[in-house]
């Protein structure tokens, strides 16, 4: 499989990290993965990615890695010497990242992710046999990420929205949704109150005290779709709609036996792992 193995070096991995033993105040340890929707016809398709560790805090500093092809069909992961001055170019060279996942995790992690590295490197692996999906795969494995199936023909962009969807979406919809629901001139409040155990999505829709039930059929799909309904008989209502962009609101529709409408809820207790106020080296 050339094509498709020689694809996944379009993969872009970031790791924010702190570069030393420990975490200072006010610093953290984060890792990001990025990738680019190029197809593999483009010439430039051949493009390299690279890992980031980044100093935070006063004194910041970014140390770059980069995933390079060389002669034949090896490749390898080059250090800084290499790196750096080529990421510095990145915002007029790879212009087409569009998919991107990022969580702060634990600073010891950070052996273990340099660690992948020398081992990838001693190996020499021959990129038409392993790419960049299968080092993104190995370093997500060593800091106890959810692993999505990785696919016979997979692009890049597709593994890291369903990497981003496991550890990042997911985990950030657990927490209580309040807002309200309307059907003609009436409106009512609503809550949902969403938990992931073992993985799983579940939830409990509650119009009153008294009126509440589980939200049965429960969908949160990559592109941020949400569906689910609540009830049964001649009480079902079912449910569908987005979350919004930033993981804080959802608003749909629903449809029932006494007539259709519209409804909205926004996140009001609950973290679940949101990271959108942490900054990415790469955005512009």
């Amino acid at each position: 499989m050339l094509v498709r193995r020689t694809f996944r070096l379009l993969i872009f991995v970031a790791c924010v990290a702190l570069v030393g033993s420990g975490v200072a105040d006010g610093q953290s340890l984060q890792i990001e993965f990025m990738a680019a929707d190029t197809p593999w016809t483009n010439p430039g398709f051949t493009n390299y990615g690279f890992m980031s560790l980044v100093t935070t805090g006063s004194g910041s500093t970014a140390v770059y890695y980069g995933f390079y092809p060389k002669s034949g069909t090896g490749a390898f992961i080059g250090g800084p010497d290499v790196a750096n001055a080529a990421y510095r170019k990145t915002p007029s060279r790879f212009p087409s990242l569009t998919m991107s996942v990022r969580k702060t995790i634990n600073p010891t992690l950070k052996p273990a992710i340099l660690q992948l590295v020398n081992d990838w490197n001693a190996k020499n692996y021959d990129y038409t046999d392993r790419g960049t999906v299968d080092f993104v795969a190995s370093v997500a494995s060593a800091i106890n990420w959810q692993l999505p199936q990785l696919d016979g023909d997979e692009t890049p962009k597709s593994y890291i929205n369903k990497l981003k969807f496991l550890n990042e979406l997911k985990p950030s919809i657990p927490g209580t949704w309040s807002g309200s629901m309307s059907l003609g001139a009436q409106s009512a409040p609503i809550s949902i109150l969403f938990q992931l155990n073992n993985n799983l999505l579940s939830g409990q829709f509650m119009t009153t005290p008294n009126n509440q039930g589980p939200c049965d059929n429960l969908q949160v799909n990559l592109n941020l779709s949400v569906s689910f309904s609540v009830g049964d008989g001649q009480q079902k209502m079912n449910f569908s709609g987005s979350l919004r962009p930033d993981i804080h609101a959802m608003s749909g529709s629903f449809t029932s036996s006494v007539g259709n409408g519209s409804w909205s809820a926004a996140k009001t207790s609950g973290d679940g792992g949101l990271e959108r106020k942490f900054a990415s080296p790469f955005r512009k």
